[in-house]
């Protein structure tokens, strides 16, 4: 009944001798409580609270699993569990009973384990998460592996992100390896973490997924991180997509992006075309589509048509598209349209 939540550290040691598996947990945090003082006053000083936290404890071996359910209720805890051998996976909150901050350091060989029991998806996100930290080529290749044979399109998914927090060539080479997926969650959440790269075989797979991508949440994301790069191959594409009808307008609008990344503003008319072919941007992409024609048309030493506009969405019937074009003249920055936005 108090603020704050359970914030744990765990470690792992194994007593061969005894053969036992020693798990020390430590409570770490700390919160804030009003005490009364006299004449009615309070003051607020920093004391730890302990939760009474019952979860289960998990060993897999070989051909083994054994669970052993415990109470961390102290500050400082040590469990020992007696097992026929040394574990290959050690599972803290097996249940994923507790609502917590947990620290659990686990060598790679157990992380490398872990993503490879059947029985456990809740671990193997873990994992997969955990062996985001590591760069060497043996972790990238266990998450290449994750990423192309989990049966759960969530670890799969994890495994992609893993792979672009690595952020070496190496990573990006798995990735782009991998990119043949059939579930579209799993595909795009590949296509994301190719394209947070900035590297010159990023670019040909991007530009190589435009190609033959048909799902337009995809090809939207293929798009946008495509605006860093030069050449007139990405130019093709954005021209290309600019042009391109889909549900509430994402692969223009995410051409549009790419647009205002490339600072150019030979895209405008082809930018304004997409927003009169149909206004019905929904709003969380229509403030952008103005915004990027006024960035773009503020470098412009004539501003007038971008002007003229934007100015024409100022008595839109819908109140939105009225406040995404206040906010983009706000970006163009025109003096000559200080009238207009004065009105309202």
């Amino acid at each position: 009944h108090n603020g704050g939540h359970p914030e744990l550290k765990v470690s792992y040691d194994w007593l061969p001798h005894e053969k036992l598996a020693k798990i020390s947990v430590e409570q770490l945090q700390a919160a804030v409580i009003e005490k009364s003082k006299k004449k009615g006053s309070t003051e607020k000083t920093p004391e730890s609270l302990l939760f009474d936290l019952p979860l289960t404890l998990r060993f897999v071996g070989s051909d083994f699993i054994v669970d052993r359910d415990v109470v961390v209720n102290k500050k400082m805890q040590d469990f020992y569990v007696p097992l026929p051998e040394k574990p290959d996976v050690v599972r803290f909150d097996a249940r994923t009973q507790v609502l917590a901050s947990i620290q659990f350091e686990k060598p790679k060989e157990m992380l490398y384990a872990q993503l490879n029991l059947e029985h456990d998806v809740v671990g193997r996100l873990l994992a997969a998460d955990a062996l985001s930290k590591k760069e060497d080529q043996q972790s990238i290749d266990a998450l290449q592996t994750a990423l192309q044979n989990d049966p759960f399109f969530g670890v799969r998914r994890q495994a992609a992100q893993a792979l672009a927090d690595i952020g070496t060539s190496k990573a990006l080479a798995a990735l782009i390896d991998s990119r043949k997926q059939t579930d579209a969650r799993v595909r795009r959440q590949v296509v994301r973490a190719i394209g947070s790269f900035f590297h010159p075989n990023a670019k040909l797979a991007l530009l190589e997924i435009l190609a033959a991508e048909k799902n337009p949440d995809i090809v939207a994301d293929a798009i946008r991180p495509l605006g860093k790069y030069p050449g007139s191959d990405v130019d093709k594409q954005i021209r290309r997509l600019l042009q391109q009808e889909s549900y509430e307008n994402a692969v223009a609008s995410a051409a549009m992006d790419a647009a205002r990344a490339r600072e150019d503003a030979s895209f405008l008319p082809l930018m304004q075309k997409a927003i009169q072919r149909d206004v019905a941007f929904p709003s969380k992409t229509l403030p952008g589509a103005f915004d990027a024609v006024a960035y773009l048309g503020k470098e412009l030493d004539e501003r007038k048509q971008v002007r003229d506009f934007l100015t024409g969405y100022l008595n839109h019937p819908r109140e939105k598209v009225q406040l995404a074009a206040i906010n983009a003249l706000g970006t163009l920055g025109d003096p000559a349209t200080m009238d207009a936005v004065r009105a309202f």
